[in-house]
């Protein structure tokens, strides 16, 4: 039986869809003829550019949305700095209410005594 030429290729694109170790392909190296071989090379080279190329937009899309590794950790570091900050001002307000607390406390105790 002889494949028409968009089913061999649909066959052999299926065929290199789900076969990604050189083992898989190494039965066919006497099998096939150059014609073949190269089909099949290039199929996959079409997969690999075609897998980078997607790579590579992912990365684009993620570095313009969120930024490069640097600006990351800045970002990272400025939001610690601001929560120790934001701790730090609460503690101050504490220690002032305690303060203003404790002067109070004192005065009573003096006027009791």
């Amino acid at each position: 039986m002889r494949f028409s030429v968009n089913e061999r290729d649909s066959t052999l694109l299926r065929f290199c869809r789900t076969h990604n170790d050189l083992s898989d392909y190494e039965p066919y190296f006497e099998k096939w003829n150059d014609g073949e071989l190269a089909n099949c090379a290039i199929t996959l080279c079409h997969m690999v550019d075609k897998m980078m190329t997607t790579t590579l937009e992912k990365k684009e899309k993620d570095f313009v949305e969120n930024g490069g590794i640097r600006e990351r950790m800045t970002a990272v570091r400025l939001g610690h700095r601001k929560t120790q900050n934001e701790e730090i001002a609460a503690l101050k307000a504490r220690i002032a209410a305690l303060e203003s607390e404790n002067a109070v406390l004192k005065a009573r105790l003096k006027a009791l005594g």
